[in-house]
Order: structure tokens, then C-alpha cells, then sequence
């Protein structure tokens, strides 16, 4: 089984949702853990030992995740991990390739793929992940 942590910005909720219930995964060959309402303020360092447990890290990449100090966190876990197996971002946000002061950090440009909408988005993911199939 392929574990993946989604990360995010709370403010882009409902565009990770819309990715995930597109994506249609096999719950056999995919656990996804993602931060859903009601988790209540998990501590970071809970997060970290998720993210520890994770073969896949991918980043839901807007102004809003750049913006997010939760999300800096956790990819900075993500890049300490030796477990982990790729990190992964995809840009959804076209802001950010456009006027935004802020910028895609260089540690994972190589790996963002760029997306014009959440169900490209998805397409992209499910490529992603595909490639993990076991």
C-alpha cells in the first residue's frame, strides 16, 4: 500500500477535497492522510510522525499554502525524512506564476507539476500516485 500525506492550506479546503473525491483511488493500494476538519489543532509534532510514516509527500501549491507557516513545517519534515520516497507539488494557483512577491522554493521545483484546474489537478495526482502502484 502507497501511503500519501496531502499537504495543504486550510483556505484551500475545498479545492483539495474536489481533487481527492475525483481521484477515485482504490483504498487497497492508496492511504491518503490529509488534515480534515475536526482534527483540532494536531500538534506538529504528531503531524511529523505522520509525515514520517508516508512514502509520498505532495503539496497542493498556492498562495495560500506558500503563506502558511503549518505547510512550510511540514515540508521542511518532509525534506528530513529519509523514508520518504519522492515529494511532489502541484501548482494550482496561477497567481503564483504571475504578480505574486512569493516563489515556488527551489527544493521542489523540479517536481511541481503545473495545473489549470482541479480536475487537471487530479489527473496529475493520479498520475503521480500510478506510479506507485504496487
Amino acid at each position: 500500500m502507497t501511503r500519501v500525506f496531502f499537504a495543504y492550506s486550510g483556505l484551500d479546503r475545498t479545492i483539495l477535497e474536489t481533487i481527492l473525491k475525483d481521484l477515485k483511488l482504490s483504498k487497497e493500494h492508496y492511504y491518503i492522510w490529509y488534515y480534515q476538519p475536526g482534527m483540532n489543532d494536531v500538534p506538529m509534532e504528531k503531524i511529523g510522525e505522520v509525515i514520517a510514516t508516508m512514502d509520498i509527500f505532495l503539496l497542493l501549491l498556492t498562495e495560500n499554502s506558500l503563506s502558511s507557516h503549518n505547510v512550510q513545517a511540514e515540508l521542511e519534515i518532509a525534506f528530513s525524512e529519509h523514508h520518504i520516497k519522492e515529494i511532489y507539488s502541484i501548482l494550482i494557483d496561477d497567481r503564483l506564476m504571475k504578480d505574486s512577491p512569493r516563489t515556488i522554493p527551489e527544493s521542489i521545483q523540479c517536481k511541481t507539476y503545473y495545473s489549470n484546474s482541479v480536475i487537471s489537478a487530479a489527473e496529475i495526482t493520479r498520475g503521480i500516485l500510478s506510479d506507485y502502484e504496487n
